[in-house]
């Protein structure tokens, strides 16, 4: 029922379908009436952080050019 970017959340967030309503505000619900996931989420958040940032992502992208430059070339 909740499948909506899990690669990029990881653990730090609630998950649900964004074409369900229904699974939207359940989500919502939960997360409003539930301190302990929110406080959980919040700190699974500040790790899952760590994996994104725009250094890695340029630095990524950056290989990806390189690599499909050289692709070309030879």
């Amino acid at each position: 029922d909740c499948t909506s970017m899990p690669e990029v959340a990881g653990e730090a967030a609630l998950l649900c379908n964004p074409e369900d309503p229904k699974s939207i505000a359940a989500a919502m619900t939960q997360l409003a009436s539930d301190k302990d996931l929110q406080k959980s989420l919040i700190e699974k958040a500040k790790e899952q952080i760590t994996v994104f940032s725009w250094e890695k992502t340029a630095k990524r992208l950056w290989e990806s050019i390189e690599k499909a430059t050289n692709t070309v070339e030879n």
